[in-house]
Parts: C-alpha cells; structure tokens; sequence
C-alpha cells in the first residue's frame, strides 16, 4: 500500500510551523524556512488561515499572529505582507509557499488547519487554485501531504481533490478506538498516524504498528524523548528544532 507515498521513509523530522528559528516556535515564516532547509529539513509542517479579503496565507492562528505583529484583527493580505513576526520575520502567503517549493524541488509541506467543513473546503480550493498557476503544478500536487483529522474532513476533502499524500492526524480524535483508526487509515491507503506524544508514551498504540502504519508523535523537542518514544514504536515526529538522521 505504501508505494505512492514513499516520502516518510527518509524523513523522521516534520518541522513543525516552518521549523523554529532564534528559540522562537509556531512563526510560519520565511526565514524559518529556510534556516532549517539549509540544516537538512525536507518536510514541513505549515499552518494555513484565511485572511480578511479571502487569500490563503501561513499562520497558526489570528489570535497568535496578531499578539506577534501588533496587527489588532485579522489583516487583509496587503496588511499581512507588510507585518513582521516578532518584529523580525517574514509572513508566507501560500502563493509563495508554492514558489518555494517550486524553487526548492525536494520539500514537501504537511497541512495543518484544514478542518471544519466550509473552511477545509475553502482552503483547499483555495490552495488548488494557487498550484495550479505553477509552470508544473503535478509536481506540486504530489509534493503536499494533507493533514486530515477524521473520516468526515478525509472525504470532504478527497471530493475535491484527490491528493497524493495524507496523514491522519489524531489531535481532534474523540472517543475513537485505534483500531477503527487503522482500519480507516488502511482502507484509504493513509500510511502515517500523528498522535500527541503522551499517547504513544501511555496508549496501545499496537493497532498501528500490527497494520505497518507509520507513527508521528508531535511536538517534540527533546532527544531523550525520541529515545522513548521509538522505544515504544514510534517512527518519526514534528519537531521545531531537531533534525533527525
């Protein structure tokens, strides 16, 4: 089941947010970006929202990128561009999200946000059209792998487009059980689970692991931590600053 999406075999970090930069996490920036490409990250995590006027740009969340920016509401896009994280960092919209992967051929960028049906369908919409600009927008397409967060987000999202690459991520999870999750997951040829990292630590996470599914705890940030989480089956996690070999 694992041919198509080959990517996770080599990387055991996703950096999460773009990567951390200067001790600070969660900033979705340019220059994040490129600090950890050019320590070795290739696969990405970035938070999308919705500006004012209906572009899709990189932030975790309003109330984050407001506090960070000075910025008191949500910005349209030309206030957005204008801001600096901290002071010191460069906001993304997703048009030159997809530039970058354009210009940088071996990234691939995990979603985060795409819930809640209205707005997953939005933003995916939204993201389809800026791809679709490309010179080689297949070669994109296959580069992002879509978050999803239960069978619902997963089918109103494939409707649309069916992406290359998924995850199922658990952080929204309910009162499923593991065992409908890797049924699920098996069924439509998802081959990564992300869970919190507590859950792989205290859970029987032996459902994914007897269906050869691949684990992801998030976020992590410590060695020793790994050390235990891969004791207990995991596989890789999202981090902010550790690259993995």
């Amino acid at each position: 089941m694992h041919e198509r999406n080959s990517w996770h075999e080599s990387a055991p970090s996703i950096f999460h947010a773009l990567g951390g930069i200067g001790n600070r996490a969660y900033t979705n920036s340019k220059e994040a970006f490129l600090e950890n490409y050019k320590n070795g990250a290739r696969v990405f995590e970035a938070d999308f929202s919705v500006t004012k006027d209906g572009v899709l740009v990189l932030a975790h969340d309003w109330e984050n990128f407001c506090s960070r920016t000075g910025l008191s509401s949500v910005p349209t896009v030309e206030d957005f561009k204008k801001a600096k994280i901290d002071g010191l960092y460069t906001p993304v919209t997703s048009s030159e999200l997809v530039a970058l992967m354009c210009e940088f051929p071996d990234v691939y960028i995990v979603t985060d946000k795409f819930f809640g049906q209205e707005n997953a369908q939005l933003m995916e919409i939204l993201l389809i059209s800026e791809i679709s600009k490309m010179p080689n927008p297949e070669d994109i397409f296959n580069r992002f792998i879509i978050q999803i967060y239960d069978e619902e987000n997963f089918y109103t999202i494939d409707a649309i487009h069916h992406w290359k690459n998924y995850i199922f991520t658990l952080y929204a999870h309910g009162d499923k059980t593991f065992e409908k999750d890797a049924l699920f997951a098996l069924k439509n040829r998802i081959p990564v689970i992300t869970m919190w990292d507590f859950w792989v630590l205290e859970k029987d996470v032996s459902p994914f692991l007897n269906a050869g599914l691949k684990i992801y705890a998030h976020t992590v940030n410590d060695s020793e931590e790994v050390k235990k989480l891969q004791e207990k089956g995991a596989w890789g996690i999202y981090t902010d600053f550790l690259q993995q070999e």
